[in-house]
């Protein structure tokens, strides 16, 4: 089994807990134990090739300007989809409800948690 995401996602997932600390929903040492557990699964992950970190290449970023405009959606979140897709990707897990609706249209084997 292999886990996938782009370089983009490394800085989705520390910008939301930066977020998280600023509006007081993580004390300080939470907000560094997470970054720290984060950031420390990520590289061990890529050190036993469970991870695999797709680069965010010029091709890449050309095909989310398409996905953005066909869905109206951010390019951010169009940055998540096409490289679920460069990397032939089985299941894609979200819990952004733009994202399952706009993934699942663009033939990915959506897992949504929405509520």
């Amino acid at each position: 089994m292999k886990i996938s995401f782009s370089l983009w996602n490394i800085g989705e997932v520390l910008g939301v807990l930066n977020r998280y600390y600023r509006r007081g929903w993580l004390s300080r040492e939470d907000y560094e134990l997470a970054r720290l557990e984060f950031l420390g699964e990520t590289v061990k992950t890529l050190r036993f090739k469970i991870l695999k970190l797709i680069p965010v290449k010029p091709s890449i970023i050309t095909k989310t300007w398409k996905l953005a405009e066909k869905y109206n959606i951010y390019q951010a979140d169009a940055l998540q989809i096409v490289p679920a897709k460069e990397a032939e990707t089985e299941e894609f897990y979200t819990a952004d409800q733009v994202l399952c609706k706009v993934s699942s249209e663009e033939k990915l084997e959506v897992k949504c948690s929405v509520k």
